[in-house]
């Protein structure tokens, strides 16, 4: 899953989305009864968009995996930086 730059854009192509964003796996799908579809999905890691395979009518595309470096620090800060930012969430 990668974010388009610009949310407003209706059809955004490889140029507008970043190269960065999360590998993740479907956990449940669910057709609803107006046509939509409810997907849970859970995140397994970083990942890097290398190539754009397919365009049309949805992007498939090679990625590679981001390799996370353990958090340098201790516990407590550590545990002020996820308090901070579950702060900050929570007003979006």
């Amino acid at each position: 899953m990668a974010s388009q730059r610009e949310i407003t854009e209706e059809n955004p192509t490889p140029e507008t989305i970043y190269e960065t964003g999360t590998i993740a796996k479907i956990m449940r799908m669910r057709k609803l009864t107006d046509g939509r579809v409810k997907i849970l999905i859970q995140g397994v890691s970083k990942g890097r968009i290398k190539r754009f395979n397919k365009s049309k009518p949805h992007f498939e595309v090679g990625v590679e995996k981001i390799e996370e470096t353990p958090i340098q620090g201790s516990n407590v800060e550590y545990e002020a930086m996820i308090r901070n930012a579950s702060f900050t969430q929570a007003f979006w």
